[in-house]
């Protein structure tokens, strides 16, 4: 009896150092859903050139984006997703002048596949400054890394490769990192707690973007680095949270037809929250 006894309380100790359950996550939401999310950003961009005085010219930028997310159509393949820009505001202070501005509008038709990708864009109206457009979206994973083949354990993590896609000359392949921190509940829902993280080495040809003085050539190197923790609804494929900071780091060299030229610096950083609204 005692002998059995013991056994059990071994083996109760050796399960709970198990991780917790496997779960396999993908995007598959409903047909005719819709979710509502807030997105805020606060930043701060310092750049220094010749000719500026020794702290540089700091630029600090904050505000907010109201979308509509609306499942069009699924697949077993792939979701038909439909993204609205709603509203919106962006405040930048630069030499203490603050400009205030609206954020455009738009609406984005998009496939989705089952990890999590946004593949291929179908349709849309939004403005090319504002990361939308006619670009090549294949591999964007949203907030990290898209969600793996198998099934997970906490603690698992896996890598992969995202596209952050910007127009003509200035796509960037980012590596991504994920761990799957937690299974818990979060605001009343079952939720996957995400740690991703993502970085990259920038190379961007402005001269194609018309960024550069006529005649003249520019030019960007760089690095781009991120993480998110991230809280996703894994029985409704939505999002309610995610939270984190992405890091900028440039070096310009531009020059003029007349051959003259100059080399600037810039750091970026961006804090950025995403919530869903109910």
């Amino acid at each position: 009896m005692r002998r059995t006894a013991v056994w059990m309380v071994c083996s109760l100790w050796a399960l709970s150092c198990l991780p917790a359950h496997a779960i396999v996550l993908r995007y598959s939401p409903k047909e005719g859903s819709v979710t509502k999310h807030k997105m805020t950003m606060t930043g701060a961009t310092t750049m220094a050139m010749p000719g500026m005085e020794a702290s540089g010219m700091k630029i600090t930028m904050s505000g907010f984006v109201l979308t509509t997310e609306k499942v069009l159509s699924t697949s077993e393949e792939s979701v038909t997703l439909e993204t609205r820009i709603t509203g919106g505001k962006m405040n930048t202070t630069m030499q203490g002048q603050t400009d205030s501005t609206d954020v455009p509008q738009g609406r984005i038709v998009a496939e989705m596949d089952h990890h999590g990708r946004m593949v291929k864009t179908i349709e849309s109206d939004m403005e090319q400054g504002g990361g939308f457009g006619d670009v090549d979206y294949s591999d964007f994973a949203e907030f990290g890394a898209a969600f793996p083949e198998g099934d997970l354990k906490v603690k698992d993590t896996w890598t992969g490769e995202m596209k952050l896609p910007l127009g003509e000359g200035l796509d960037i392949t980012l590596t991504a990192t994920s761990r799957l921190l937690e299974l818990g509940v979060f605001q009343g829902r079952k939720c996957a707690k995400i740690r991703s993280t993502f970085k990259g080495p920038l190379t961007l040809d402005m001269s194609a973007t018309g960024m550069s003085e006529e005649g003249g050539e520019s030019s960007a190197t760089g690095s781009l680095n991120g993480l998110f923790v991230s809280y996703y609804d894994y029985e409704n494929s939505v999002y309610v949270s995610a939270e984190g900071t992405i890091t900028v780091a440039m070096e310009m060299t531009s020059s003029d037809p007349q051959g003259g030229a100059f080399t600037s610096n810039m750091k970026s950083t961006t804090t950025i929250k995403s919530k869903l609204v109910k």
